[in-house]
């Protein structure tokens, strides 16, 4: 890593001196467009948008141009004593012609060297270190200025002239040092007046970069704050929904458990009806048969009374056939019998 060297100056509104440790150049122009120009003869120019971070850079090189490198067999290494070869002529490439510099970019180089030397002498009362760089860049932008005259015309630029105006620059530079030095007293007041007035605008700003952050922070914690209170409000509604849609589940559950067990207990009631009924009826057609049989033997019993049987005086047995009977039967009817049993053959 070398050694860096760079220092900015502000010698009027919108218009600041950069010295470097290679170069010395001028900038001027507003926030979002700005033109700048070094002493390499490099012009940049830079537009943006204020804000947003776009900008847009042009780097060029004012005049500059590359003449072609020639050489011949007298550039070749030595042979000692031997003959070159029969080689063919170096032809150089075909070098694309220069479009000389306009005759307005000159005008406008002229009046910027001008403008940057009165600035530089203006400059020299307060600082000779400012003074001095933006009145050598004036100086170099006149000589790019007057070179490309020069080269424009054709004509050749002759040194001697240039150094006629740079006398009369240099001599008002240091009656103005000079100048400058006779009223340090002042200016050192304004100076340390200036440095006073620049600290307590640095100090605002700070106060004022510090409560923006401060106003920042706070507003950042009550969207946070805000934030944290919708989410427990949006957490207490889903569990009071769930809680609600539980509790409306279980009423529903024992709703209808309560509706299954009624359903059972009817349906029990009436198969317990229909059990009753159906017994009832087999008792009363029990009953109903027995009445039946009970008649039906009643019946039969007094049939059985008034039907005609036959006995003997002496035989302990009745017959249904007088023939069995024998020849002493006797007609009688069955409640005529007595304790007479039946005949086991007839009867």
């Amino acid at each position: 890593m070398g050694f860096r060297f760079r220092k900015s100056f502000k010698i009027a509104p919108g218009v600041r001196v950069n010295v470097g440790k290679k170069s010395i150049g001028i900038s001027a122009g507003v926030k979002g467009a700005r033109v700048s120009v070094n002493s390499s003869g490099r012009k940049t120019t830079t537009v943006g948008i204020p804000g947003t971070g776009l900008s847009y850079q042009k780097t060029e090189k004012i005049g500059g141009t590359k003449k072609a490198q020639t050489g011949g067999f007298d550039d070749l290494p030595e042979t000692d004593g031997v003959e070159p070869a029969n080689l063919p002529p170096i032809v150089p490439p075909p070098q694309k012609p220069q479009k000389p510099v306009s005759k307005a970019t000159i005008v406008i180089l002229r009046i910027l060297a001008v403008a940057l030397i009165g600035m530089g002498l203006t400059l020299t009362l307060v600082t000779v270190v400012g003074g001095l760089a933006a009145t050598a860049l004036g100086c170099v932008l006149m000589h790019k200025s007057r070179w490309h005259d020069a080269e424009r015309t054709g004509k050749p630029y002759k040194q001697a002239k240039r150094c006629r105006w740079q006398y009369v620059v240099a001599a008002l530079f240091v009656f103005f040092a000079i100048g400058g030095k006779a009223v340090d007293a002042p200016t050192d007041d304004t100076a340390e007046q200036q440095a006073i007035a620049e600290q307590q605008a640095a100090q605002e700003q700070a106060e004022n970069e510090a409560a923006e952050k401060a106003a920042a922070e706070k507003a950042a914690k009550e969207q946070a704050e805000k934030e944290a209170a919708e989410k427990a409000a949006a957490e207490q509604a889903a569990k009071e929904q769930a809680e609600k849609e539980a509790a409306e589940k279980v009423a529903k559950e024992q709703a209808e458990k309560e509706a299954a067990e009624k359903a059972a207990a009817e349906q029990a009631a009436k198969e317990q009806a229909e059990k009753d009924a159906a017994e009832k009826a087999a008792a009363e057609q029990q009953a109903a048969a027995a009445a039946a049989a009970q008649a039906a033997q009643e019946q039969a019993a007094a049939q059985q009374q008034g039907e005609t049987v036959y006995i003997t005086p002496s035989g302990k047995r009745w017959h249904r056939s007088a023939r069995c009977a024998g020849d002493n039967a006797i007609a009688v009817t069955m409640d005529q019998v007595g304790n007479r049993t039946p005949c086991k053959k007839c009867a």
